[in-house]
């Protein structure tokens, strides 16, 4: 669905879908201290600095010792305004950095935008902290050749419990947009308040992860996704001029989106959603623009299927 730059960036995700605050407390002072209740306080806060640092330390060589060390994974809050209400409206968001949330407002999107980069496999991973929250997450290009966001590329996964997940392959300059609502938000503005907390990571992933196999140009292959927001991907070394049919029967009530992705370009080259209005199911058949090595790949476009087992089959001269 294609939308104006004049409107804004929520505004457009919206339309897309249709198909916390910070704490402080306050150290109070109510006079001063005699100097020698202070001089006691200032060696017991030493004495613990020091037993801190030593436990620290201690740990710290403890691990070495034994050949760990411990991942540290940065942290970030939400900034407000990132409901795009403006094309600038938006947090920019590190590759495995996890930051904090919340749905302050009713039909609040909280929108980040993420260096995802060609060729890359990310994923993003949306956990309620303890709330009402119904978590959807939805990935989109930033814009493209001129077009408004979310033109060339957009995915959905609702939650399943207190999670949401969420894998894509970077495709195109520019990033994309990670965005976080409630699910009961798709529509209309619904639901939302500042207890509705969240965590968002989206961290790169080895492409081997999410392989299926090499592409059978001669049997039949199945597959299926380990979840909505799930990716597959097929390799295989494509010729420019070749005529490449490759079709998707779904089982249940997944939707099936195919792309053909050139590694070369760092983009697809071919692409389809359904084969008509009343068959959903994709089908590609195009001839290939690019030499190389290429990935075919395997996502549904239902945020809210169940179903996710589907069969292949694939013919190239």
């Amino acid at each position: 669905m294609r939308f104006s730059r004049s409107v804004s960036l929520a505004a457009a995700v919206f339309a897309l879908a249709t198909h916390t605050a910070c704490s402080s407390s306050d150290d109070g002072a109510g006079g001063s201290a005699p100097d020698q209740d202070a001089a006691v306080e200032a060696a017991i806060e030493a004495s613990d600095e020091a037993a801190m640092e030593a436990s620290a330390e201690a740990a710290i060589e403890a691990a070495t010792e034994a050949g760990e060390e411990a991942a540290v994974v940065p942290t970030a809050q939400e900034q407000e305004p990132n409901n795009g209400a403006t094309d600038t409206e938006y947090n920019d968001l590190p590759i495995g950095t996890q930051v904090s949330g919340a749905i302050q407002d009713k039909g609040d999107p909280d929108i980040f935008r993420v260096p995802a980069e060609p060729g890359k496999v990310y994923l993003a991973t949306l956990t309620a902290l303890g709330s009402a929250l119904q978590g959807n997450l939805t990935v989109m290009d930033t814009g493209r050749d001129g077009d408004p966001e979310g033109s060339d590329y957009v995915k959905l996964a609702n939650a399943t419990g207190t999670s949401a997940t969420l894998a894509w392959l970077g495709m195109g300059e520019g990033g994309h947009f990670v965005v976080v609502r409630d699910k009961r938000n798709l529509e209309s503005a619904t639901v939302g308040d500042a207890d509705f907390k969240y965590q968002l990571i989206v961290e790169e992933r080895p492409a081997t992860e999410f392989e299926g196999g090499a592409l059978d140009f001669i049997l039949p292959m199945t597959g299926k996704l380990s979840s909505v927001g799930d990716l597959k991907l097929y390799p295989f070394d494509g010729t420019a001029g070749s005529d490449i049919v490759v079709k998707l029967d779904a089982s249940g009530d997944m939707d099936g989106r195919l792309m053909i992705f050139a590694k070369g370009t760092g983009s697809w080259i071919a692409r389809n959603d359904n084969q008509s209005q009343s068959n959903i199911d994709p089908l590609i058949d195009a001839f290939l623009t690019e030499s190389g090595a290429m990935w075919l790949v395997v996502e549904n476009v239902d945020h809210a299927a169940t179903g996710l087992d589907y069969a292949l089959t694939a013919t190239m001269p």
